[in-house]
C-alpha cells in the first residue's frame, strides 16, 4: 500500500484496476468516528477530497446484517449492520474500526464492491462468507475474480482473549481443524482467511495488511484497547475510480 496525505488526512491506499480503497489513520489525531460532529465533518471533508458524489455507511452492531446499497440511497448511522454491497458508480462505501478487522471485497468484473467489519463476534458469525455469498447470489460474482484487502486490526500478537472464547471459536465447524490461535491468542485475520479458502477464494487475490493497531510503530493507528472510550476510528473505504 502507499502513504498519501489528503485535506491532512493519511490515507493508505491501493489501487486495482476499477477500483481504489483506503484506510485512514490516527495522523494528526484524524478521527472518524461516525456519531461525533468531528467524525461526521471528517466523513465529508474526505467525499470532498476524493470527488465522489455520495459515502455510504452504517450504524455498526457486531452483527452478520448485510446491507445492499442501491443507486438513488445514501446510508448513514441510522440503518444498523456490518456489511455494505453495491455496485452503484461515486459512490464511497466503509466501516469504522478501532481494532476489529476491516475487510474490502470487490470483483472487477462484475463491477460490484463490498466493505466489511468484522469483529470477534462478526467473525465468529462468518459475516465475511455470508457478504461474498451474498455477491455471489445476488450479483453473478465468482469466487475466482472475487479479490479481499484486510485492513490493519489487533493482531494475535496482541489480540489476548479468555479461553472461552477460544473454545468456542474452536467448536465453530470452520475452525475445528485449523491453527487460529496461539494459547488465548486469537487470530481473528487467519480465522477470516478460512472463510475464504471454504469459498474457494485464490490465495493471490489476498491482499493483507501488516500492520496491527496497538503495536505499529510506523504509522498511528487507533486502538480501542489501548485508549477505551476516548479512541477513535479509522475509515476503511472502496470505490469505483
Amino acid at each position: 500500500m502507499k502513504e498519501k496525505v489528503l485535506n491532512d488526512f493519511q490515507i493508505l491506499t491501493y489501487e486495482d484496476s476499477l477500483v481504489e480503497l483506503g484506510v485512514t489513520t490516527a495522523f494528526n489525531n484524524a478521527n472518524f468516528k461516525f456519531d461525533t460532529e468531528e467524525g461526521k465533518n471528517n466523513l465529508t471533508k474526505l467525499k470532498n477530497a476524493l470527488e465522489v458524489k455520495k459515502i455510504c455507511y452504517l450504524k455498526q452492531i457486531h452483527s452478520d446484517k448485510i446491507i445492499i446499497v442501491n443507486d438513488d440511497e445514501i446510508l448513514n448511522d441510522q440503518v444498523e449492520g456490518d456489511s455494505l454491497i453495491t455496485s452503484s458508480v461515486n459512490t464511497i462505501i466503509g466501516i469504522f474500526t478501532a481494532d476489529c478487522v476491516p475487510v474490502l471485497i470487490w470483483d472487477s468484473n462484475k463491477k460490484v464492491i463490498a466493505a466489511v467489519h468484522s469483529g470477534w463476534k462478526g467473525t465468529f458469525d462468518s459475516i465475511v462468507k455470508k457478504t461474498i455469498e451474498v455477491m455471489i447470489k445476488d450479483f453473478n460474482c465468482e469466487s475466482s475474480s472475487i479479490k479481499i484487502f484486510i485492513g490493519p486490526h489487533i493482531r494475535q500478537c496482541c489480540y489476548e482473549v479468555s479461553e472461552e472464547l477460544i473454545d468456542k471459536f474452536k467448536k465453530n465447524y470452520l475452525y475445528e481443524e485449523e491453527d487460529i490461535n496461539n494459547g488465548r491468542f486469537l487470530s481473528l485475520e487467519k480465522c477470516i482467511e478460512v472463510q475464504l479458502k471454504y469459498l474457494g477464494i485464490n490465495k493471490d487475490n489476498i491482499i493483507k495488511s501488516t500492520s496491527c493497531t496497538l503495536c505499529e510503530k510506523n504509522t498511528k493507528l487507533h486502538s480501542y484497547r489501548k485508549d477505551g472510550e476516548h479512541s477513535g476510528r479509522m475509515f476503511t473505504y472502496i470505490y469505483f475510480k
